[in-house]
């Protein structure tokens, strides 16, 4: 890749496994679009309340939530 400030080229050194999950959401057609799925606030706290509920969290969790 180049960075696009400095026009200078660079590279990062990824293990198999990274590797392997970036091969299965890859696109080489979509250059600029986002490799991995984009997730709605919504679905993401769908998912955070099954995270609360298996692991017996009493408060609500959401994408808002966050402690300083």
């Amino acid at each position: 890749m180049i960075r696009q400030k400095t026009d200078v080229s660079f590279s990062i050194s990824l293990l198999e496994p990274a590797l392997n999950v970036l091969k299965k959401y890859l696109n080489d057609d979509e250059k600029y679009s986002p490799v991995f799925p984009v997730l709605w606030n919504q679905k993401m706290n769908d998912y955070l309340k099954v995270i609360q509920e298996l692991a017996g969290i009493g408060k609500n969790l959401t994408t808002h939530l966050c402690q300083a």
